[in-house]
């Protein structure tokens, strides 16, 4: 039984996909409005975009980097992206613009925290204040001069049809966004897996002092997982945009801080090395449970800030206790 029940904690893929079934049984068995149309689509666009960049993220976090900007980067992205659709620009000359953007962005961070040494904590949270600011500066003085258009909440909308398209459907009922999201993770899990390049991300993780003997090259690494992170959040604001027909300065505003949250719940370290990408699409999917729980139980949205606080500290203790328990089989078998 005690083995059993270790075995359960110690994957944490199949631990949060029981707890997952188990919150979810819960609010069908207890809420009518779980299971609506209308609940289920805003569950899913919100799994996708979030786990679109978790999957990215997890990558920077395995390789030991860390990025708290990625929600206020989707705010500029979005009101950049919103002003170009607005003045009539070709929509496939926009997309290209808005991932060549994101990808800019993204070395910009990594090559302040590879080349000029600063920390990753500092470099994005510099991120997080600067893009949502600019992301209002600029929404502003674009809509400043127009009667009655977001003084407080400035947003675009008024795409072309072509460009809601994008996202804007469903195959056998599900939402287009949720089919780019399976790709996308796919391509992820199989990179981090397979691929060799990618791979090295977790030696570096582990033990940066030895990759760098080995011949590893550490800056080129981290600039393209910074950059990998950013384009993701470009990836999935084109989405959002096309699926809800609008964007907005306001726009994920504690999305970096759920991603990274939802990364570290399913088995990443701050330490570096550890991680999955499957663990963090389920770290995607408790966080949007939970919160949906909250709205359709109609209790006090504050509430969602006190369970993701304590997931996320049971998490990290967990992380640390199989880090140590790695490490003394290791010094057992050496002996």
């Amino acid at each position: 039984m005690k083995s059993n029940l270790r075995k359960v904690l110690v994957s944490r893929e199949l631990f949060l996909f029981v707890l997952i079934i188990a919150i979810g049984l819960f609010l069908y068995f207890n809420n009518a409005n779980f299971l609506t149309q209308a609940n289920i689509k805003s569950m899913t666009l919100t799994i996708a975009v979030n786990s679109i960049i978790a999957s990215a993220m997890t990558i920077l976090f395995i390789s030991g980097g860390f990025d708290l900007s990625s929600g206020s980067v989707m705010a500029i992205l979005g009101i950049i992206l919103g002003i170009m659709l607005n003045a009539g620009m070709n929509v496939v000359s926009v997309i290209i613009l808005v991932l060549v953007i994101g990808i800019v962005i993204g070395l910009i961070n990594g090559v302040l925290v590879t080349k000029a040494n600063i920390n990753p904590f500092i470099v994005t949270l510099g991120g997080f204040f600067l893009y949502r600011g600019l992301a209002y500066a600029i929404a502003k003085i674009v809509l400043g001069s127009k009667p009655g258009l977001g003084t407080f909440l400035p947003s675009f909308t008024d795409f072309p049809a072509s460009f809601l398209k994008i996202a804007g459907g469903q195959f056998l009922k599900i939402e287009a966004s949720f089919y780019y999201m399976i790709a996308i993770l796919i391509i992820f899990g199989v990179l981090i897996t397979k691929n060799l390049f990618f791979r090295q991300n977790y030696y570096i993780g582990n033990n940066e002092n030895a990759s760098k003997l080995l011949g590893m090259k550490l800056d080129r690494i981290k600039i393209i997982n910074y950059s990998l992170v950013t384009l993701m959040v470009a990836v999935a604001t084109i989405l959002r945009a096309s699926r809800i027909q609008t964007t907005t300065a306001t726009t994920g505003e504690t999305l970096g801080l759920e991603v990274v949250a939802a990364v570290i719940i399913g088995g990443a370290s701050l330490k570096g090395g550890e991680g999955s990408i499957l663990g963090s699409f389920l770290g995607i999917v408790l966080l949007t449970l939970i919160f949906n729980a909250i709205i359709v139980l109609e209790k006090n949205p504050v509430y969602y800030e006190f369970f993701v606080g304590i997931v996320l500290l049971a998490s990290a203790t967990l992380n640390e206790y199989m880090q140590k328990a790695n490490q003394r089989k290791i010094l057992r078998k050496s002996i």
